[in-house]
């Protein structure tokens, strides 16, 4: 069930213009969450609007925010939502090619890319 919500959580950012969105299985990886949904902003100021349909998704789909005590600025390299069972991530391209999470958990199952669900035009 999670499973279904976190890749439809990924599908529902990268509709968003949110970039590189990848869905990794973490239930063989760890113990503290399952899923984590993982995208790369456009610009900097994207966080605001993003965060925002985050919000709009986690309340339609009755999933709790875990709020941490500190804000974050638009120019943070690293956002971080906790959803429970689902944590969102969200890098700026220099933040995503510096922790590089796609390679630190390379044993967890991509559930879904958003570079594979592009379809390329067939040429005739």
């Amino acid at each position: 069930m999670k499973a279904e919500i976190a890749v439809e959580l990924g599908k529902y950012l990268s509709e968003y213009n949110l970039e590189d969105v990848v869905v990794l299985d973490l239930t063989e990886c760890n113990s503290w969450t399952d899923y984590f949904v993982i995208g790369t902003l456009a610009s900097a100021p994207q966080w605001k609007g993003i965060y925002r349909h985050i919000k709009d998704f986690a309340a339609g789909h009755n999933l709790e925010m875990r709020l941490g005590k500190g804000k974050t600025q638009d120019e943070d390299i690293w956002h971080l939502v906790d959803l429970g069972e689902i944590v969102v991530h969200i890098f700026t391209a220099e933040g995503r090619k510096f922790y590089e999470l796609d390679k630190l958990w390379f044993k967890a199952k991509e559930l879904f890319s958003s570079k594979e669900d592009e379809s390329t035009p067939e040429l005739i």
